[in-house]
């Protein structure tokens, strides 16, 4: 029967690849062939592929109550040095009591909770008060690595204010941070956030803002370098200068 059409040149294309005999090497009477013996190809070794680059990733630091650090302040226009001394650190907590030589006073308390930060009161970067997150703020994960990055929704309640934040919190990238304490491997970290007054009303928030926190595990202070300003003007800024 003969094969016309698509089907045809399927089956001629199935022929050629299936390795016919061509006319001249089609073997005599004794079952030798006059075409030439096939040519032997070396086989080429093919490299490993080269391991993956190890992510460096950053640990929990080690504290001891009685350590103390010490940085140059900015709140605003104002100049002021802060003094940070580790007063309380249990399995699951840590407080940081928080003096500058302008008379502010407050703490940094933080709850350790699977292997992360989770700050439930601070100090003010942008005015200085006192400030309680509910619920606790995750601001660090551990082991944290660049590219990690998630969500914090808390209601936040300082002395003359009240409200609601919603803030992306990333690990950017490792740099090499210098400042009056030295020079040091850190982690930049990113915390970009939105405001609303209490009562919270509507979608569009009364304050946008960024923090970005350099963090070393070189140092037992852990935050070497700090900036933050926000859409009404208001900054802040730190830098550690030493630590005993």
């Amino acid at each position: 029967m003969r094969t016309t059409g698509m089907y045809g040149q399927i089956a001629v294309a199935m022929f050629v690849l299936t390795g016919c005999v061509a006319p001249n090497s089609a073997p005599d009477q004794t079952g030798k062939s006059d075409a030439p013996p096939a040519k032997q190809t070396e086989a080429v070794p093919v490299a490993a592929a080269a391991p993956a680059a190890a992510v460096r990733t950053m640990e929990r630091p080690k504290n001891a109550v009685g350590d103390v650090c010490y940085y140059e302040r900015t709140i605003g226009y104002k100049k002021m040095r802060e003094t940070r001394t580790l007063s309380t650190l249990t399995a699951d907590k840590m407080i940081w009591d928080i003096q500058t030589d302008t008379g502010i006073k407050g703490v940094y308390e933080v709850t350790l909770a699977d292997e992360a930060y989770l700050t439930t009161r601070d100090v003010s970067w942008a005015n200085g008060q006192d400030v309680t997150f509910e619920p606790a703020y995750k601001w660090m994960a551990f082991p944290a690595s660049p590219g990690q990055s998630w969500s914090v929704k808390a209601d936040i309640k300082g002395q003359t204010f009240a409200g609601a934040i919603e803030d992306e919190v990333k690990m950017d990238a490792w740099e090499k941070v210098k400042v009056p304490a030295g020079e040091f491997s850190a982690m930049r970290t990113t915390l970009k956030g939105a405001y609303w007054n209490a009562p919270r009303k509507g979608v569009n928030p009364n304050v946008k803002g960024t923090l970005t926190v350099w963090s070393s595990p070189e140092t037992k202070c852990f935050l070497v370098q700090l900036k933050y300003s926000n859409s009404v003007g208001e900054k802040g800024s730190a830098k550690l200068i030493g630590s005993s």
